[in-house]
């Protein structure tokens, strides 16, 4: 008797909620922000140390390795302030439509 009882009232329940309730046409899945992890993990080298009996050649060396390292930390950061830009944009537009539906069941009330 019980089991009849709580499958009428599983069964009956849902059906009288969605009559109050306004249908929702479409949701948009959430904004993801694709930044790959191993680029999110990747620094910038640090400067080397230029030793006590280096000579001209070893520092000009040294000079040419630390340049070419600040050029791809520098390729790292605009790749990651790009894709940040982009997340940004994303997000606004998708809180701008957020909005949009609230606003509109806001009206339906």
């Amino acid at each position: 008797m019980r089991s009849s009882i709580v499958r009428f009232t599983a069964m009956w329940i849902p059906m009288m909620l969605s009559a109050c309730c306004t249908p929702i046409k479409h949701i948009d899945p959430p904004v993801l922000c694709e930044i790959s992890e191993t680029k999110m993990r990747e620094q910038c080298s640090v400067p080397a140390a230029i030793p006590a009996n280096a000579t001209y050649g070893d520092i000009l060396k040294l000079h040419n390795e630390d340049r070419h390292a600040l050029q791809l930390c520098l390729q790292h950061d605009e790749y990651l302030q790009k894709q940040i830009s982009i997340c940004n944009r994303n997000l606004k537009e998708y809180a701008k439509r957020i909005e949009e539906l609230n606003r509109r069941f806001a009206e339906q009330k």
